[in-house]
């Protein structure tokens, strides 16, 4: 919550003031300023797109002649996110002919060199039809120019999907051994859900694959092209269609098991949700254990892990429990979710004390009526000589299911769906998560708001100063 204030306030440090202050260029000329963000599909880390947001929240509040230019792939969910911004959509498929030509004019300049003038004109109409419009082809094409100095356009790849082929035939040429090494390494790397690390103080990568620290560094300086280890000791992944192509993702979909280098996610996710389940109580494994094990759909982990209250505690010890109540509720619909759900309805309930005491778990399970599944577990898991008794703690389980503190008199509160809540407080009108309390956006007045609304599309707030705001809630 507090991070997502600072970047808000960054942004308008580092560049809406900044660039409000300056004089802007004359547009009579054409004098415009351009931004560009390019693959904000890949910003994603922590499963969350924080860019994204950023962009959604708080670009409109940049100077109109600056323009913003952003590259990605055509995901359902950002261009949700965007389209309160009216952007003008450039797709690819609607516009193929300029594409084409802009790849011809790529490859005219990066060919010069390497193919005889009379045969320049066919040797860009081949590359560009291999190339498919694709400019990460034309990366790797730049790459092996520069490398070999020479270039027969006749034996390049047929498209991406071929270019990795024939990486991965240079990097193994009998193929990937079913139960090896570098298999189980590929595995781990797909199925994390943040870039693993590898050092030797911190070896995420060795726990989850089961491949030792110095077997892992070998196989991953291999793949390193396509792998690259950062300043932050993490593996990344070089472009998201590298990992696609290997799992057989779309675009890639028509591969499947029996395709060459195919790498099974689901397998992935299986292995690293059971190395995290041995031990869940630190580093990676504490954070995404739960996250793994309803991937893997291995239920009957998840549920020792949710009924767990020491696990519970090292959650929000590790400063990672603001999300366990989105976590435990996806056992919904499970075999386990009847035995989750009291956990589920706990953890919530207890949210804005456990944030601020993350050891006040066992303290917590231990004032649940004796009947609840909680006070249970907590007396089955706690050693008989810690066990206190409550003279008056409640026969039936609380029903409130959240409380949110929002640090003001709170003059409105509206829901826009399952999972938002709108509040009005002091000078702050908030959408929080519904599920945890956690804050999603602040809008902030110099006045005091005195009355919310909302309906399906929008939310409005009053302000005391005869203002009424009001607000796109897509």
């Amino acid at each position: 919550q507090k991070a997502e204030l600072e970047v808000a306030a960054l942004f308008g440090l580092l560049l809406v003031e900044p660039l409000h202050g300056i004089e802007p260029p004359p547009l009579h000329e054409g004098g415009r300023y351009l931004l560009v963000i390019d693959a904000l599909d890949e910003a994603e880390y922590d499963l969350k797109n924080d860019l994204l947001k950023l962009i959604a929240r708080e670009f409109d509040k940049l100077p109109p002649w600056l323009g913003v230019l952003v590259t990605s792939r055509p995901e359902v969910h950002i261009k949700e996110m965007l389209k309160k911004l009216q952007p003008t959509e450039l797709d690819a498929e609607k516009h193929a002919k300029e594409c084409d030509e802009d790849v011809r004019v790529y490859l005219d300049k990066v060919l010069r060199d390497v193919v005889p003038a009379t045969e320049l004109a066919s040797a860009v109409a081949t590359v560009a039809r291999k190339a498919q419009r694709v400019f990460l082809y034309l990366h790797y094409l730049r790459n092996r120019i520069e490398e070999q100095g020479t270039l027969d356009v006749d034996v390049l790849p047929e498209g991406l999907a071929e270019e990795y082929v024939m990486k991965f035939e240079r990097l193994f040429p009998k193929g990937l051994p079913e139960e090896g090494k570098e298999r189980r390494v590929l595995q781990a790397i797909v199925a994390a859900a943040i870039p693993p690390c590898l050092s030797k103080d911190n070896p995420e990568l060795p726990l989850m694959s089961g491949v030792a620290y110095k077997e892992c560094k070998r196989v991953v300086s291999e793949l390193s092209q396509l792998f690259p280890v950062r300043d932050d000791e993490r593996v990344h992944v070089f472009h998201k269609s590298v990992t696609d192509w290997l799992t057989g993702s779309p675009p890639y979909d028509d591969r499947d098991e029996d395709s060459p280098f195919f790498v099974d996610r689901a397998a992935g996710q299986q292995m690293v949700a059971k190395a995290c389940a041995e031990a869940p109580r630190s580093g990676y494994a504490n954070r995404w254990a739960l996250h793994h094990c309803a991937e893997a759909a291995d239920w009957g982990a998840f549920a020792c892990l949710a009924t767990d209250l020491g696990y519970l505690e090292a959650r929000f010890a590790a400063g990672s429990g603001a999300t366990l109540g989105l976590e435990l509720g996806r056992a919904r619909g499970a075999a386990c979710a009847a035995q989750v759900a009291p956990f589920g309805r706990f953890v919530i309930s207890c949210m804005h004390i456990l944030m601020h005491e993350p050891t006040a778990v066992s303290q917590l399970a231990c004032q649940q009526p004796k009947d609840c599944a909680v006070f249970k577990v907590w007396e089955a898991q706690t050693s008989p000589g810690r066990c206190v008794l409550w003279h008056n703690k409640p026969e039936a389980e609380d029903p409130c299911l959240l409380t949110i503190q929002c640090n003001a008199s709170v003059q409105g509160f509206g829901q826009i769906d399952g999972d938002r809540f709108v509040v009005g407080a002091g000078k702050n009108v908030q959408v929080r998560d519904g599920r945890n309390g956690e804050l999603i956006e602040a809008f902030e007045s110099d006045t005091d708001v005195i009355s919310v609304a909302v309906n399906t599309a929008h939310f409005c707030a009053g302000y005391a100063n005869g203002t009424i705001k009001v607000w796109d809630s897509g």
